[in-house]
C-alpha cells in the first residue's frame, strides 16, 4: 500500500499535497467538494433539466444577446467583453450540474467571442477559440468556417484549406464555406507556384 503525501485542513475543509503530479486532481477535488458544501444538502440533485440553475442560464443568454447586438453595431471590443463574461458564467457552474445543458451555452458564447475577435482582426485569439469550437462542436459547419478563416489570416493556408474541406464534408451546399475554400485553394496554388 502506498501512502500519499496529502494533508487535510479542518478549517477550509480542503486537502493539499506537495506532490506536483497530484496537484491538478487535488484542485479539482477541492473544487467539487466546495460545490457540495455550498448546497447545504447531503447529496446534490440528480442531473436533469430541472436541476439546472435557470438564473445563471438567463444571465448567460442575456450576455450572449447583448454581445450579438454589439456585434451588429460594430462595437467589437464591447461584444468581446460580453461574450467573455458569458463564457466565465458558463464555466462557473457547479461541477455536478448536467454538462449537456452548459455545453450549448459555452459554445454559443465562444462562437460569438471568436466572431468578435475576427472583427477586431485579433486572429490569434480567434484561432485559439476556433480550435476549442472544433473540439466541442465538430459537426457544426460554421465552426470549420471560423477555424479556417482564422488559420488563413494567421498564414496557415494549407490548414485553412483542410478546415474548409471538413466543413464542406458536413454541409456541402454551404455557400460561405465553398467561397472560402475556393479563395484558400487559389492562395495555396499561388504559394506553391502552381499559378
Amino acid at each position: 500500500m502506498t501512502i500519499l503525501p496529502i494533508t487535510y485542513n479542518t478549517t477550509s475543509k480542503s486537502i493539499s499535497t506537495d506532490n506536483t503530479q497530484l496537484e491538478t486532481e487535488i484542485t479539482q477535488l477541492n473544487s467539487l467538494y466546495s460545490s457540495f458544501i455550498s448546497l447545504n444538502s447531503d447529496i446534490p440533485p440528480p442531473p436533469s433539466p430541472t436541476s439546472f440553475t435557470k438564473e445563471l442560464s438567463l444571465e448567460i443568454k442575456k450576455l450572449h444577446e447583448t454581445g450579438q447586438g454589439l456585434l451588429r453595431q460594430n462595437r467589437f471590443n464591447e461584444a468581446f467583453t460580453a461574450f467573455t463574461r458569458g463564457l466565465e458564467l458558463a464555466k462557473s457552474r457547479s461541477s455536478f450540474e448536467p454538462f449537456q445543458g452548459s455545453l450549448p451555452e459555452f459554445l454559443v458564447c465562444l462562437m460569438g467571442r471568436c466572431d468578435a475577435s475576427m472583427a477586431m482582426k485579433n486572429y490569434q485569439m480567434a484561432l485559439q477559440d476556433s480550435e476549442v469550437l472544433i473540439l466541442l462542436g465538430a459537426t457544426i459547419p460554421d465552426n470549420h468556417l471560423r477555424h479556417g478563416t482564422a488559420q488563413l489570416h494567421c498564414g496557415l493556408i494549407r490548414e485553412a484549406v483542410a478546415s474548409f474541406q471538413r466543413g464542406i464534408s458536413i454541409k456541402g451546399d454551404h455557400p460561405l464555406l465553398r467561397g472560402a475554400f475556393a479563395r484558400a485553394t487559389v492562395l495555396l496554388q499561388l504559394e506553391n507556384g502552381d499559378l
